[in-house]
């Protein structure tokens, strides 16, 4: 998507630096348009959508951290109210949403141009207008029952044996 215009600057150490906090980080500028937002917004959730349909995964419920600058009401990027929770809404018409917004986010780290699967983990970070969803998926059951359980006809005999064990310690 040529919307996003994207810069990286590398801080190299100078020598005899007392503050060497900078060495080897870098800093991702981005010239955010309107298009480019909800462009990357709809990508995101389009992945969501797929992915969870095609793992036939059972979505519970979301949460959503929405820049403050990106809502709720119309803004210089963003010419649509509540633009993450209607489109989030679009998709996913009868799954439940809440959240708030924030100034600033915590999630995984924004990964602009980068095409990679809509659930991510690690890679924290502090972030700004970004919006972080957090989407509940209901644990798929193992169809193989515990061994430790599946055996109801011998749990009295093992019961008598473990109490024969305690009585002989005692």
């Amino acid at each position: 998507r040529s919307t996003f215009m994207g810069s990286t600057a590398a801080f190299p150490a100078e020598p005899g630096d007392a503050d060497d906090s900078l060495v080897g980080s870098e800093l991702k500028l981005f010239r955010l348009t309107q298009k480019a937002i909800v462009s990357d917004l709809d990508d995101m959730l389009c992945r969501l959508k797929a992915e969870t349909e095609s793992n036939q995964e059972e979505l519970m419920g979301a949460l959503v951290f929405t820049c403050n600058g990106r809502g709720p009401s119309e803004s210089v990027f963003i010419k649509e109210e509540n633009l993450d929770a209607s489109r989030f809404a679009e998709k996913f018409p009868n799954l439940p949403l809440m959240g708030f917004y924030c100034a600033g986010e915590i999630g995984p780290a924004a990964r602009a141009l980068v095409e990679s699967s809509a659930f991510q983990s690690g890679l924290v970070s502090f972030q700004g207008f970004t919006a972080v969803f957090g989407i509940f998926v209901r644990p798929k059951l193992s169809p193989k029952p515990h061994t430790r359980y599946n055996d109801v006809a011998r749990s009295e005999e093992r019961l008598e044996a473990y109490l024969k064990s305690i009585r002989a310690n005692v």
